[in-house]
């Protein structure tokens, strides 16, 4: 399973090389972002090259991928170790209950003091 992780991180990484390479021209024209809300302000950037809002994107997507697998990793965390406190709880039972002695009492109602 690790191969092809690494197999799909080189085949997407010489994707991305043949993208910017063959598109260099196209990526490499400035853009001005704005943002115009009425009646308050008006805002623009910097004239920024296309490629770099492309990077910024997948490099943003990135990051939020991975604070939602670390936020997932730490809820199977907790799980798993209230899973195990539980299990650890139940195994003492368990040993305890093992280890009563036995009682040799007939229990009431049983069988033989019927037939008496």
């Amino acid at each position: 399973m690790r191969y092809l992780k690494v197999l799909a991180l080189i085949i997407l990484f010489v994707v991305s090389i043949l993208f910017f390479s063959q598109n260099n021209q196209i990526l490499a024209q400035s853009l001005v972002l704005k943002l115009d809300v009425p009646y308050i302000a008006e805002l623009r950037s910097v004239p920024l090259p296309f490629y770099f809002l492309v990077l910024g994107g997948f490099v943003i997507g990135a990051i939020l991928t991975m604070l939602y697998f670390l936020c997932e990793k730490l809820k199977s965390a907790k799980q798993l170790r209230d899973c195990r406190t539980r299990m650890n709880s139940l195994e003492q039972e368990l040993n305890s209950l093992r280890n009563m002695p036995l009682n040799e009492e007939p229990m009431s109602g049983s069988s033989e003091e019927g037939e008496n």
